[in-house]
């Protein structure tokens, strides 16, 4: 609901009007005089209080009915009306008065009185004149009062709809342009000392950045208007710099108003407005800008405590958003890291999260602040200065108390106790800091570290945000709690895996392999080249080549971790180019920053394609069998430790018999050869190899042509074919997509469990259950691989298409049909398991060998 314009804005039109040198009378549309100010009073002889509330027919119009109903229906018509007459004074004095009158409208346009100056023109022609120019600044100023009254009722009653600070700043804006013609305006607001330009309009960007950046100790205009909680007005830009030398300017402003904005006693901000050309601010233009800022500052106010009043519901949907990042992730360092960052500055200018290392010291996560200037001066406090926990002021009685700390108005004495060195006051005062709230980690009774918040304002936090944050705090703590629970899972199967590392390559079915390793003639023996195989579920294998930089122990310690972590990464990761990714996360979290180049492949010899992702490393040489040789064409990308983004993936077909040759540059680089010209020779020698090539006599001509290499290198030959399948004891039928292939699969069960002696009935179900699921629900194109398991007896696969899900085992009284073979599985089986392959999944399952007395 819209309200009338202020009380001082009603008083400043009653002491104008009554001010005025020429007769101002108003009169309601029933005729009654409602206004007389003294110069009616003196020019028609009635006083005040004689005449209020009478007809104006009975005093001024006596005797002129006929011409008062004229001047009637014009006014009514919303027309204003300009004349003379002779109208009798009191004491029955004929005068010729000169009398215009104008409507008074109400807020919505509806006429709803008159407003009449008159003057006494029966003097001189000189007094005529004089007079009638008197006549003329009184009319403006009533009807200038008069729509100023009006269009402060308009503007109460459209800030009464704003609901948001951009739509107060709109109204007032463009209400107090028009009403004064002005150029420009603004609205600037005080925020942690410092100006925050709200909105403008006609102003330069560059001079609206300017006062984004002022604090108020600035010596500027504004910064005066908000000291002072005065209006600072200067109609000449000469005026203005001549106040304020240092102020920055518009080019476009002349003229200049600066209005405070108060409400309840405080001032919230300040309206600067322009205008292109020099001119004064009369008192009326100042009042109205005092009463405009005023209903402003209350608007502003308003929207303050509407968006109090929605915090509750904001602060349940970030906790929301920062359940979902907590959840996102079993990486606590990078989940805090982006937890920290959606905090800011939801709860705070700054958030920093500590944690406890083994030895209870706390170490710096991750931590935030809302300016980037500052963020690297945050970084190096919380650096140079850790956490005390010896219960020494600060955040760090956080850790030693193990509860809630809340800090509020950081004057000079608090920030002096807290600082440790001049260097360490300097930066905590830059920081700005009003006050902090520092909350403990616990989950399940331990302590894992705390999360510091700090904003500018010194309020402090009250106890409905403390309990906001304490309970995002809860949140973080059990997202840590889950995250190193993994991780020490986690490093226990990556350390079991190190262990079981094999000692020598192995010889895999369908591949005949050969691999090199030769010192460079520079330096120690060993170095940080490598290569690996790595046997994977479905016949495929994992090809692997490397180059850590450097060379000695270092090096080749490097290299042992890379290569154990590659073959961790290669039984948890399908793709090549996510194995490569979890490679670099895992050296980085080791602390490893030596750079190093790899090369990851996983060829499937079943339907020879070859997938690869490569962190900076050259790419494979494929040789034909008809003696063609070409290199697979890839983005290298960055090498391991460089980027944290995935590296890119291909696929590519291999012909039948072809050679895989993964090598280092040591291969192809030299001090005098480059390595695009080494890439060139490599292939132009083993392009005319021909057919039936053999891969240790290729890797020994291969080194014997480039002789003692200056660098370190490693070779690895791989020649691919499905006729070593047979020899290795590996069976492997192709299931063309019906049910009746299902007795193929059971016949070759039974012949390969009686020769690995496994109980045939239990090989013989559990291959009839497996293939009969696969090709029931994997669709066409199943494969059975039959092969000794390790340490004796039968190891089973069925590979099938369908990779939506993997199977899992079913209550025995579950309605649904999928899964409940493997209940069978389960209970027959010595080990089993599913995997998910790039085309499909797989499922297999061990059968220990059958005592036989």
């Amino acid at each position: 609901m819209a309200t009338a314009p202020g009380p001082g804005a009603a008083v400043r039109l009653e002491e104008l009007a009554w001010s005025l040198p020429a007769a101002v009378i108003a009169v309601d549309l029933q005729g009654r005089i409602v206004h007389w100010n003294p110069a009616a009073q003196s020019l028609y002889g009635w006083t005040t209080a004689e005449v209020l509330g009478r007809s104006i027919r009975e005093t001024v119009l006596r005797g002129v009915e006929e011409l008062a109903d004229q001047v009637r229906a014009t006014i009514h018509a919303g027309q204003p009306w300009d004349g003379e007459f002779t109208v009798r004074r009191r004491d029955g004095q004929a005068i010729l008065v000169h009398v215009s009158n104008a409507p008074i409208r109400d807020a919505g346009g509806v006429v709803v009185g008159v407003v009449g100056v008159s003057l006494d023109v029966t003097a001189s022609t000189r007094e005529g004149v004089e007079r009638a120019e008197a006549l003329l600044l009184a009319q403006t100023s009533a009807q200038r009062l008069a729509d100023r009254n009006a269009r402060l009722v308009r503007v109460s009653e459209l800030l009464g709809r704003a609901l948001s600070p951009e739509q107060v700043v709109d109204v007032v804006l463009s209400q107090v342009l028009d009403a004064l013609e002005l150029d420009a305006g603004g609205i600037v607001l005080v925020e942690d000392n410092h100006l925050r330009v709200l909105a403008s309009t006609g102003y330069e960007p560059a001079v609206v950045a300017i006062y984004e950046r002022l604090t108020l100790e600035a010596d500027t205009a504004l910064t005066d208007v908000l000291r002072t909680r005065a209006p600072i007005l200067t109609g000449t830009v000469a005026e203005l710099i001549a106040r304020y030398p240092d102020t920055t300017h518009s080019a476009l402003s002349q003229s200049f108003a600066g209005i405070p904005l108060e409400v309840d006693g405080r001032i919230v901000g300040v309206m600067a407005l322009s205008a292109v050309r020099e001119q004064a601010f009369p008192r009326e233009d100042v009042d109205f800008l005092l009463t405009l800022g005023r209903q402003c500052a209350q608007a502003l106010e308003r929207g303050r405590l509407l968006g109090a009043e929605r915090a509750a519901s904001r602060r349940t949907a970030f906790l929301a958003a920062a359940s979902a990042r907590l959840a996102g992730s079993l990486d606590d360092r990078t989940t805090l890291d982006a937890v920290a960052e959606l905090s800011v500055p939801a709860v705070g200018d700054w958030v920093s999260v500590h944690l406890l290392d083994d030895a209870g010291a706390p170490q710096l996560v991750t931590v935030h602040h809302r300016d980037p200037a500052l963020q690297e001066v945050l970084e190096q406090v919380f650096t140079r200065y850790p956490l005390a926990v010896d219960g020494s002021p600060g955040m760090g009685q956080v850790l030693s108390s193990g509860r809630t700390l809340r800090l509020r108005e950081f004057d000079e004495a608090m920030l002096a106790t807290i600082a440790r060195d001049g260097w360490h006051l300097a930066a905590l005062r830059r920081l700005g800091m009003g006050s902090a709230l520092g909350v403990p980690l616990v989950a399940h009774g331990r302590l894992l570290g705390m999360l510091g918040v700090a904003r500018g304002d010194v309020d402090g936090y009250d106890d409905d945000e403390a309990a906001f944050i304490e309970d995002l705090a809860h949140r973080v703590a059990s997202a840590v709690d889950n995250a190193q629970r993994f991780r020490q899972e986690r490093e226990m199967v990556l350390t079991l895996q190190r262990s079981l590392l094999p000692s020598r390559v192995p010889q895999l079915p369908g591949l005949t392999m050969a691999h090199r390793y030769v010192p460079g003639t520079a330096g120690a023996a060993v170095g940080g080249d490598w290569y690996d195989v790595i046997a994977l579920t479905g016949g495929r294998v994992g090809l692997v080549v490397g180059d850590v930089m450097g060379r000695g122990a270092e090096a080749a310690a490097v290299m042992g971790q890379l290569r154990a972590a590659v073959r961790a990464c290669a039984l948890v990761e399908d793709s090549p180019a996510a194995v490569l990714a979890l490679v670099d996360a895992a050296m980085s979290s080791l602390g490893q920053t030596s750079l190093t180049t790899c090369l990851y492949a996983i060829y499937d010899p079943g339907v020879r394609r070859l997938r690869l992702a490569s962190a900076g490393h050259l790419p494979p040489l494929v040789v034909h069998r008809d003696g063609g040789a070409q290199y697979v064409e890839l983005d290298p990308g960055p090498p391991l430790g460089v980027s944290w983004e995935r590296p890119a993936e291909v696929e590519v077909e291999v012909p039948d018999s072809a050679v895989l040759l993964l090598f280092t540059d040591g291969l192809v680089q030299g001090r005098e050869q480059p390595v695009e010209a080494g890439l060139l020779a490599l292939r132009n020698a083993v392009a005319e190899r021909g057919d039936h090539i053999d891969v240790e006599t290729l890797c020994d001509e291969l080194l014997r042509v480039i002789g003692r290499p200056d660098d370190d290198l490693a070779l690895l030959a791989v020649a691919t074919g499905r006729a070593v399948i047979a020899s290795a004891g590996v069976e492997h039928l192709h299931l063309a997509g019906h049910l009746s292939e299902v007795a193929r699969a059971r016949h070759l069960a039974v012949q390969t469990a009686a020769e690995l002696r496994v109980d045939v009935d239990d090989a013989a179900l559990l291959v009839t259950e497996l293939a009969s699921n696969a090709l029931r629900h994997g669709g066409p194109g199943v494969d059975l691989w039959l092969r000794p398991a390790e340490g004796g007896g039968l190891r089973a696969e069925v590979v099938d298409g369908y990779a939506t899900s993997l199977p899992r085992v079913q209550d025995p009284d579950h309605d649904a049909e999928g899964g409940r073979g493997l209940l069978l599985v389960s209970a027959l089986a010595r080990s089993w398991g599913t995997d998910r392959l790039s085309a499909g999944k797989s499922v297999w399952f061990e059968i220990g060998p059958v005592d036989r007395v």
